[in-house]
């Protein structure tokens, strides 16, 4: 038998904004968990790995256009040197602007699956006493010449 106990949407929000997940548990769609905490585990992974990858090759510009200044970001410059030493700069600044762009659209990305789990246990509490007339029958079925669409409501 489906579980038609009625559930407070706001409160599936408010607990899903609170703590990712907690408004799926609340719907008792446990077995979302693992696609909530994956896409924010993803999300936000790739945006601290795109902030270190910024800050490296912030610090690898700094030593190509100040080595005097900077020489402690020599380590980190090492492999990008046959660049620094042909006075190419541009393409290190190039890397530099990817990184700090692709960390911008995975914090937007972290944010907007953030919200998609919230909308999810709010649309999910709205529907949990929804049930579905059993006299009521929907079929889409293809043949070789067509496809058909069959819809049968018994009185």
């Amino acid at each position: 038998m489906a579980d038609t106990v009625r559930r407070d949407p706001d409160v599936a929000l408010r607990r899903s904004l609170l703590a990712p997940g907690w408004g799926q548990i609340y719907n008792g769609d446990a077995y979302k968990l693992p696609f909530v905490w994956s896409g924010l585990a993803a999300f936000g992974g790739l945006a601290i790995y795109n902030e270190r990858e910024y800050r490296r090759m912030q610090r690898v510009v700094r030593f190509a256009e100040f080595p005097e200044r900077y020489p402690e970001h020599a380590d980190d410059a090492a492999e990008y040197q046959p660049f620094i030493a042909a006075g190419r700069t541009a393409p290190l600044i190039d890397l530099r602007d990817s990184f700090r762009r692709s960390r911008d659209l995975s914090v937007v990305r972290l944010g907007l699956w953030y919200a998609l789990t919230a909308v999810d246990a709010y649309v999910s509490a709205h529907l949990s006493d929804f049930d579905a007339d059993p006299d009521f029958r929907f079929t889409l079925a293809p043949t070789p010449d067509a496809l058909h669409l069959n819809v049968v409501y018994r009185f």
